[in-house]
């Protein structure tokens, strides 16, 4: 039984979370400044349950990965990569980890798919679906450094630095929504045309 995707779902769960208290955060600074207290105080008690209900998720999720290895067969951790925990100060060895190149094209696609521009949520969503067969269990583990993040998130995090960097995405994006350039559109047409 593969219990490897349930810690990536509850994830996404936390991160909606997170998206929800955002929203109901700008809504309530909203109703604040036009002096709707009441409605301001209502989304504040709204925000505290959403948190409150998160912070219950997050505990399931730290459940859940002790249960995970306490199920694991003898099989299975054999099967698994390196953990983390034996490379916290060193270069990780090579192939063992998904590459930044290797995550630009589907980085890529999932902001052509978006229509060229999407918040980073529904971005790392796409990329989860279309590289979930791909990314390895190493790829799956948090980071030393720290805990709350993801290894293949934050190499996705990395390799749009350097598609801004190439000029394949935009340097002057709102914080948080990633977009496309002209000449991003042409390096993913082109790279179609190659897997053709």
């Amino acid at each position: 039984m593969d219990h490897s995707n349930v810690v990536p779902i509850i994830d996404s769960l936390i991160e909606e979370f997170d998206r929800v208290i955002e929203e109901l955060n700008q809504e309530g600074a909203r109703r604040f400044f036009t002096s709707d207290y009441s409605q301001a105080k209502e989304i504040l008690i709204d925000v505290e349950e959403v948190a409150s209900l998160k912070e219950r998720v997050s505990k399931l999720r730290e459940e859940w990965k002790k249960l995970d290895l306490s199920i694991s067969t003898t099989k299975d951790i054999e099967k698994k990569n390196v953990d983390s925990r034996k490379f916290p100060k060193s270069k990780i060895p090579k192939g063992l980890r998904t590459r930044e190149e290797d995550l630009e094209v589907p980085l890529l696609l999932a902001l052509d798919s978006l229509g060229g521009t999407g918040d980073i949520h529904d971005v790392m969503n796409i990329i989860e679906s279309l590289l979930a067969k791909d990314l390895s269990d190493f790829d799956w583990q948090t980071l030393p450094s720290d805990p709350n993040s993801i290894r293949w998130k934050n190499t996705v995090h990395w390799a749009r630095a350097a598609l801004v960097e190439k000029g394949l995405l935009s340097k002057t994006s709102p914080r948080g929504i990633w977009e496309i350039t002209e000449a991003g559109r042409v390096a993913l047409n082109e790279s179609k045309k190659k897997q053709e």
